[in-house]
């Protein structure tokens, strides 16, 4: 049977006696009570109504004769060894209360914890003893089910049933509290019966896990907690067949050299198979640089990959990532996968590295996840800064420690970063998900080939996104220093061009044009000293030599057509307007960089033969046989001039 819990004021009115002196039972143990919480908020009693006087001598009243034997005609074995052995609890319970002389909570209490070792709780013994007294042995057959499976219809109608699911599976999220609430006054209203309370929880409790959290806490909930996950096995995978990355905020303080206390930003690329971290980068913010630099040290150190799986943020959908043939753009429908964007370009594409973009808002789809749970609660825990997986583990002293400065440097802490993860983690760390074996080991049993680029190749394609810039007379201007090569200053002078430079080799830039062509390596100019001598001037006037030369084979060029030829030729065109030009082949210009040294060779032959061709085209057919006047004529020519006058004013 169910026990009723009555309030202090309650037993008072039913006991008659004052409300003090049912709070002085309280305190005396003479009740069976339990903990409540009052409407107001502070901490009340309730109280039994079996460990009443006048519920005993109502049960004594009410005592029905024993039931025969066969009355258990109906029950299982198990369930009538119970009900003897509760019989035999009870009669042991009896007897200790006439040998001690002892009643009341108190002496339930011992008699528990002396002959059952406090199995059973006080409430436990009054419910049976309550239960034989009312109804005899029948009241003593256990109820295992306890009402869980079965809801009575005539005190649960199916409109508050309907009426409680329809209240609870709200994506408000109401507690069974509120719910019982509001459906009490609406049966207040209608003239509805419902349950207690503990029914009405019971019943909505009974609700399908996955139904309760699609309609309460939505579709991703979901996907997290009731959907079974996809279970991949990597056994199949090669080491670098296939590699993912991500951000990762450290959860430890860092100061720099400038004193500005910060939390650093991990990016970081990571095998799948082997479950090693490959490159990664230590910044103050994260972005698409980063994951160029990572990505650069990963190729540079263990080779191309087949393949990456990245996110769908915005720094992974960078244009040097995807190029210009295509933007990415999300999926609508928030749960579906696109493993076939647009297509991808860029560093990927060049290097044949194939896509897969990881399901938005689901981080379990990366191993690396894990790897950044290891880190916080195996590395980061141990140093002061830190600030706890969330508000409510964030440490005391973080607050001081950020103020005052306290916190490990930032160049030192990229080292120990560096050594944790080269030595514990890949090398000493044995992984349950490996068979108990070491990154390292994993890495190098499974992988097979190691796909390799140029590092010029792999440069030019890794470096920083390039940057529209102008030449002008002095080369390209980038970094407070001037980059200068013999075709740019000859061929693009005053042109907009693209540079693509490496962040730790400023030495030389590689250059393109607007439409990408690559133009060559220009390499930077070293700033002549004030009081330069004649050798360092020699080498500056042999740059000013080598545009005016550029411009020499043009120049015969041009004085090979007369003024009066030209003026033929235009009247000759406007009189005959049936002519048109002829059509030029178009040629395409192959983009890999491997042949783009061979092709700018290539052009610089072309270009001899042309300068060649067009001195003998000059002697050919030039009007005036003039000769050309070398470098070393002109000068000797102007300074035979003024020695020549120079005399003459001083005859004078």
């Amino acid at each position: 049977m169910k026990e009723k819990w009555l309030t202090t004021r309650e037993v008072a009115a039913i006991l008659n006696i004052d409300l003090r002196n049912v709070k002085r039972g309280v305190a005396k143990g003479k009740y069976l009570t339990k903990q409540d919480k009052t409407p107001n908020g502070q901490t009340g009693y309730l109280i039994a109504y079996s460990s009443l006087s006048i519920a005993g001598s109502r049960a004594r009243k009410a005592r029905k004769p024993a039931a025969k034997p066969d009355a258990l005609t109906g029950c299982s074995e198990t369930q009538k060894a119970e009900v003897f052995r509760r019989l035999d609890i009870l009669q042991q319970w009896k007897n200790f209360t006439r040998v001690a002389c002892k009643d009341g909570p108190a002496a339930a209490g011992t008699f528990l914890a002396i002959h059952l070792e406090g199995k059973y709780s006080r409430t436990t013994l009054y419910r049976w003893q309550r239960d034989f007294q009312e109804h005899g042995i029948l009241g003593l057959i256990p109820n295992w089910s306890n009402g869980k499976d079965a809801f009575d219809d005539d005190t649960f109608p199916k409109e508050v049933k309907l009426r409680a699911q329809q209240l609870y599976l709200s994506p408000a999220r109401p507690s069974y509290m509120s719910v019982f609430d509001l459906v009490e006054k609406e049966a207040i209203l209608k003239g509805w019966q419902i349950p207690s309370y503990a029914t009405f929880r019971r019943f909505l409790q009974a609700i399908p896990l996955p139904t309760r959290v699609m309609l309460r806490e939505g579709r991703k909930a979901f996907d997290d907690k009731a959907a079974p996950a996809i279970i991949r096995s990597m056994d199949s995978l090669a080491a670098m067949e296939i590699i993912e990355s991500d951000h990762h905020q450290v959860d430890v303080a860092v100061v720099d050299d400038k004193g500005h206390v910060f939390f650093p930003w991990l990016t970081i690329w990571f095998d799948v198979r082997a479950r090693r971290p490959l490159g990664w980068i230590l910044s103050s913010t994260p972005n698409s640089d980063g994951i160029r630099i990572a990505l650069y040290k990963t190729i540079m150190e263990y080779g191309v990959p087949r393949a990456v799986h990245i996110d769908n943020g915005k720094d992974y959908r960078a244009k040097i990532f995807r190029g210009e043939q295509g933007r990415f753009k999300a999926e609508k429908t928030e749960f579906k996968n696109d493993l076939q964007p647009s297509l991808i370009e860029g560093i990927y594409g060049l290097l044949g590295i194939k896509v897969h973009w990881a399901i938005p808002y689901n981080a379990k789809t990366k191993t690396v996840e894990r790897f950044f749970r290891s880190l916080r609660t195996e590395f980061s825990v141990w140093f002061r800064g830190y600030r706890g997986k969330n508000t409510i583990e964030k440490p005391e002293a973080l607050a001081k420690q950020w103020r005052t400065g306290d916190v490990f440097p930032f160049d030192e802490f990229k080292l120990a970063i560096q050594k944790w993860i080269d030595v514990e983690y890949c090398e000493n760390r044995q992984h349950r998900g490996l068979q108990l074996q070491t990154p390292n080991q994993v890495f190098a049993e499974t992988r097979i080939e190691k796909r390799t680029v140029s590092e010029e190749e792999l440069i030019w394609l890794c470096s920083q996104y390039p940057r529209r810039l102008k030449v002008g007379r002095n080369g390209i201007y980038l970094f407070n220093d001037y980059y200068w090569s013999e075709k740019l200053a000859c061929e693009y002078l005053g042109k907009y061009v693209m540079v693509r430079y490496a962040e730790d080799n400023l030495a030389r830039i590689y250059v393109m044009d607007e439409k990408g062509v690559f133009i060559g390596m220009a390499d930077k100019r070293n700033p002549g000293t004030w009081d330069m001598g004649a050798d360092e001037y020699r080498k500056h006037m042999r740059l000013k030599k080598a545009v005016r030369e550029s411009v020499m084979p043009y120049q015969q060029i041009a004085k090979s057509l007369t003024p009066a030829d030209r003026e033929k030729l235009f009247l000759g065109l406007i009189a005959d307007d049936g002519k048109k030009l002829p059509e030029v082949a178009e040629r395409r210009v192959d983009t890999p960089f491997r042949f783009i040294i061979e092709e700018d060779d290539r052009t610089r032959e072309e270009g001899e033969k042309i300068k060649e061709a067009a001195a003998e085209f000059g002697r050919q057919f030039a009007t005036v046989n003039i000769p050309l006047e070398s470098e070393n004529q002109r000068i000797d020519r102007q300074l035979s001039d003024f020695l020549i006058s120079y005399r003459r004013d001083n005859e004078r």
